[in-house]
């Protein structure tokens, strides 16, 4: 498999992934542990993001998102309802991944052939404050091993 890697620390991760989703022609996939919604902090690195992924869906792409579901009277849970709830609204497919397993991978892929794999929650804390890690593959065989995992999930 051949494919370019670049590694995106930090800060880097927010600023690389949100340009690839304004560049987003087709589809985006995506599953997250975490997508903490904060409606409230209207500027926030997560709040621009979903206006990334809301400029994505205006222009036609199809946006699908696996989120991560514990027991409905867990915190996390409640969490990633309301994304799920707001990125419905957009016009985005979801679906809450409940299994007897921690559901917590990070992946992203963008048409077919750019694909984010790492450490990064889309939260606030994780954008802007912890130290993670993560990797932008440039590459349509790598993009279709993410696709079909998370086909898996989906179903």
């Amino acid at each position: 498999m051949t494919a370019d890697i670049f590694p995106l620390p930090c800060g880097l991760f927010y600023d690389e992934l949100v340009s690839s989703i304004d560049n987003a022609r087709l589809k985006i996939l995506t599953c997250q542990y975490q997508w903490k919604w904060n409606i409230h902090q209207r500027h926030s690195h997560v709040q621009r993001l979903g206006a990334a992924v809301q400029r994505a869906k205006a222009r036609g792409v199809v946006v699908s998102v696996v989120l991560h579901q514990e027991s409905p009277s867990r915190h996390l849970t409640r969490i990633n309802r309301v994304s799920g709830d707001q990125l419905a609204r957009m016009g985005c497919l979801v679906k809450h991944f409940s299994t007897s397993t921690l559901l917590h991978a990070k992946l992203w892929t963008i048409d077919g052939n750019v694909s984010f794999v790492g450490s990064h929650n889309i939260s606030t804390r994780s954008l802007t404050q912890n130290e993670e890690f993560s990797v932008k593959i440039v590459s349509v065989e790598f993009a279709r091993e993410i696709e079909k995992y998370l086909e898996l999930l989906w179903r």
